[in-house]
């Protein structure tokens, strides 16, 4: 996405989200899944582009198999993918941890702000 001349690097240009629900008798099976496109970050990002990626959450309900007492199974990120968001504001500190050369002398990023923001949550598996 543009604005005026500078690209937005947060706004992926394809998002798909689709989701079902089946339920039977007394069993409840819930499926989301995301795919979110790659994404060419904005131009102080030394990180030119954050990949694409795919999620899919399940989610498993027993219904009433005590007294009123229901179990359930979460699962978010299935496939357990690693996948990034985009840096916040100028995105410039780059990938590469600072380091000390051989004489010394220090080398950080190139700024405060995150390239890419946190690698998001892994497989988590709930009941």
């Amino acid at each position: 996405m543009m604005i005026g001349e500078e690209k937005v690097g947060d706004i992926a240009p394809w998002k798909f989200y689709v989701g079902t629900n089946i339920g039977y008798k007394k069993m409840n099976l819930n499926f989301r899944a995301r795919y979110i496109s790659e994404r060419d970050n904005v131009q102080s990002n030394p990180v030119p582009v954050t990949p694409e990626y795919f999620t899919l959450d399940a989610n498993l309900i027993f219904l009433d198999v005590f007294k009123n007492i229901s179990l359930g199974l979460k699962i978010n990120n299935v496939f357990d993918r690693t996948y990034y968001h985009p840096g916040i504001r100028d995105a410039n500190a780059g990938i590469i941890p600072g380091y000390f050369d051989s004489d010394n002398n220090w080398y950080g990023s190139r700024g405060w702000s995150n390239s890419y923001y946190h690698s998001q949550a892994e497989r988590s598996i709930f009941s």
